[in-house]
């Protein structure tokens, strides 16, 4: 509601859109978000309303296509952090492995958005056979991972993606401790 009322007062406020797009993904109203994010897009130009939509896209149509030409709508020139790494993540939901790689190696640091890269190519590494480069990928992403932790205590998603890095690293009293 609250959200509604901001966009009544300021229409043409793409930060307001691009949450109220969220909030109508969580809400599963799939075709009002896109269209939401849509118009965010058009009024701010950046990659994160649209980053936005195909998260939609992928709820309301489990289109993997459709997500990816969502995510290719976006000009270069506009790609910045949360479009790669939430680019990472909807790749590794699609079990897009190569895909997952690739995007992980043009994101500037360890971690980005709160998302440890080093998790995911760990997890691509694993479920592929490669454990070798599993463990060497979780180890890398310790570091990053307690950093995201201690910048925001707040953040469940990074506590939990650092428990499922200690926990494949057989750190079980750490994976507890930071899963709490």
């Amino acid at each position: 509601v609250l959200a509604r009322r901001a966009i009544e007062l300021e229409p043409r406020n793409g930060l307001n859109l691009t949450q109220l797009g969220t909030r109508l993904r969580l809400a599963r109203r799939y075709a009002e978000s896109v269209e939401v994010c849509r118009r965010a897009y058009d009024i701010l130009g950046t990659s994160i309303p649209m980053t936005n939509r195909a998260n939609a896209e992928l709820a309301w149509h489990g289109d993997r296509a459709e997500v990816v030409r969502t995510l290719e709508e976006i000009p270069e020139a506009q790609r910045g952090i949360p479009y790669g790494s939430v680019r990472m993540m909807l790749l590794f939901a699609l079990g897009d492995d190569e895909g997952v790689l690739a995007a992980a190696t043009h994101l500037p640091g360890p971690s980005a958005g709160g998302r440890i890269t080093a998790y995911f190519t760990g997890r691509v590494r694993e479920l592929a056979g490669d454990m070798a480069g599993a463990q060497r990928d979780y180890t890398a992403a310790v570091g990053p991972g307690e950093k995201v932790c201690a910048d925001c205590p707040a953040m469940a998603q990074a506590h939990a993606q650092l428990a499922l890095i200690y926990a494949a690293l057989g750190r079980k009293d750490d994976a507890r401790a930071s899963a709490r």
